[in-house]
């Protein structure tokens, strides 16, 4: 059974499984068409195959903001090998194709992009395995430089992996709420494909897809207060000062914030423009 995504002349072509369930069933309409199929770049009898309308898609929920959670997603089609490996990116996915003993596993990596000061959830991963003695493991690594000529630091943040043999499945690597520091950090997730004696064969282990899931945060307070009327002890010092910090406002004059002041219409637009970085072509 062939499951893919990919998009092409505006359509959202997916697998009918829970992997691939963002349309709305009754939004997916089968494509059964042997030429149609091939020119798509799959197999012609390939099954599980939909189109889905750009009026659907114009209709999915943008990206979230606040304390909702927010994803990162990446498809296990964009990993990209690590060295030598022996790692195979297709529409379906990526696997490893080993058909004579190496001394070490393949390995592949996925680059994730992250927005600043956001707290890490956790990585969801899913893959497919048919074999009990062949397996994935996932590990997520934070690599810094800081300023100066100091050497860079790799911090292991989570591990996880595939277990036993069940076919599609799929996991979590849980992350502690750590804070993303893009400024001196990139993130990314390294990916091993193990077997026996690494010897892949064909595509029994594959990678499907990685999420990363985060909520964006409230800045930590600094120990001075900006404006003289919100001082430290203030109940609303953490989030007026995060405005500030932010160049969404500049307060109410004299170095002042007028916490107690009404909100305009107009300063409210200032404040929603700016928070949100809104802009149009």
């Amino acid at each position: 059974m062939i499951r893919r995504a990919m998009r092409a002349s505006g359509w959202l072509l997916l697998g009918a499984a829970p992997l691939f369930a963002q349309a709305p069933i009754e939004e997916r309409i089968p494509i059964t068409d042997p030429d149609q199929l091939a020119a798509l770049g799959m197999p012609r009898d390939a099954t599980d195959v939909y189109r889905w309308s750009k009026a659907a898609a114009a209709t999915q929920a943008p990206e979230t903001w606040g304390t909702r959670v927010g994803h990162t997603t990446f498809m296990g089609h964009e990993l990209k090998r690590e060295h030598f490996s022996a790692v195979v990116a297709t529409p379906e996915g990526s696997y490893c194709s080993v058909t004579e003993t190496y001394p070490d596993a393949q390995e592949g990596v996925a680059q994730l992009s992250l927005p600043e000061g956001a707290a890490l959830l956790y990585l969801h991963f899913w893959a497919y395995d048919e074999d009990p003695s062949y397996g994935l493991a996932f590990n997520v690594y934070e690599f810094c430089l800081g300023a100066g000529f100091d050497p860079p630091t790799t911090t292991l943040l989570g591990s996880g992996g595939t277990v036993g043999s069940g076919g599609y499945s799929d996991g979590t690597v849980y992350l502690n709420s750590y804070k993303v520091n893009n400024r001196d950090c990139g993130y990314s997730v390294r990916v091993i494909f193990m077997a026996p004696n690494s010897q892949c064969v064909g595509d029994k282990l594959r990678l499907l897809k990685l999420q990363a899931s985060w909520v964006r945060q409230v800045s930590l307070a600094p120990t001075i207060a900006t404006f003289s009327d919100v001082p430290t002890g203030h109940s609303f010092f953490q989030f007026v000062e995060a405005l500030a910090k932010s160049g969404i406002t500049g307060g109410c004059g004299n170095g002042n914030f007028c916490p107690d002041q009404p909100l305009t219409r107009g300063q409210m637009a200032v404040f929603l423009a700016k928070g949100l970085g809104l802009a149009w072509p």
